[in-house]
C-alpha cells in the first residue's frame, strides 16, 4: 500500500458523488463535538480530584520573603498634605480676602 492509494481512498470515502450526504457530515460533526465534550469533562474531573486532594495545579510557589516596609514615603506624602491643610488654614485666618462685591 503507497501513498497514492491511501490518498485516493481518503478522497472516496469523503468525496460526495453525485449527491451530498448531509447524513455523514453531521455524523462527524456530532463525533468530535461529543469526543470534544468527553476530553473536557474528564479533564474537569481530573482537576477536581487533584485540587479535592490538596495538590496543586501547576508546580510550587517559589518562596517569597516578606516584604520590607519603608516609611520614609509615608512620611514624605503625610507632611506634604500637612501643608497644605496649613495653607488652607492660612487662607482662611492670616491671609486677608477682600470681596469685591461688598
Amino acid at each position: 500500500m503507497n501513498l497514492d492509494s491511501i490518498t485516493e481512498k481518503l478522497k472516496a470515502m469523503f468525496a460526495y458523488g453525485e449527491r451530498p450526504r448531509p447524513y455523514r457530515d453531521w455524523f462527524v460533526v456530532l463525533v468530535a463535538g461529543l469526543t470534544l465534550f468527553a476530553l473536557s469533562l474528564l479533564m474537569n474531573v481530573w482537576f477536581f480530584l487533584r485540587v479535592a486532594s490538596g495538590e496543586s495545579l501547576g508546580g510550587t510557589a517559589p518562596a517569597v520573603s516578606a516584604p520590607t516596609f519603608n516609611a520614609a514615603p509615608l512620611e514624605a506624602v503625610d507632611a506634604l498634605f500637612k501643608n497644605r491643610a496649613d495653607e488652607a488654614a492660612r487662607y482662611e485666618s492670616q491671609y486677608p480676602f477682600v470681596d469685591p462685591s461688598r
